[in-house]
């Protein structure tokens, strides 16, 4: 038995989804039941309805914290870049190339922590270095 109000319809697309029930609807409404299944989950999942198991409770709330780390840290290498790019616009040599020693290591931090892949990190290095030899 269902214990939240949205559990039934959620068991129901999940059981079409399964291929355990067969559903004949159109295309648009089949992409908002998709959307009204996947806002619903997510509800579940914050909520901690949705798992059953510790380690899947666990899960989600390492994920989540993950997933917030990563958003700050690339928040602050958007930062860095941009404090190099105004330095650029300023300029001041010698400010530049301050700020690029450190946008240079932020990207490699990045990369190191996957947060970039290698060839990206490799080719924002790439264009700050001619925009800093540009400057002259």
């Amino acid at each position: 038995m269902p214990k939240h109000p949205k559990e039934e319809s959620l068991l129901k697309i999940n059981n079409f989804l399964q291929g355990k029930e067969e559903v004949k609807v159109e295309e648009e409404t089949f992409k908002k039941l998709m959307f009204i299944y996947s806002v619903a989950m997510k509800e579940l999942v914050t909520n901690g309805t949705a798992h059953n198991i510790k380690s899947a409770k666990k899960r989600v709330k390492v994920n989540s914290v993950k997933a917030l780390n990563n958003q700050m840290a690339k928040s602050e290498l958007k930062t860095t870049l941009k404090k190099f790019d105004a330095a650029i616009a300023g300029g001041d040599k010698a400010e530049a190339t301050a700020a690029y020693t450190t946008a240079v290591k932020a990207v490699d931090q990045a990369a190191a922590k996957h947060l970039l892949h290698k060839n990206n990190a490799s080719n924002k290095k790439s264009k700050m270095t001619t925009k800093l030899n540009g400057m002259a």
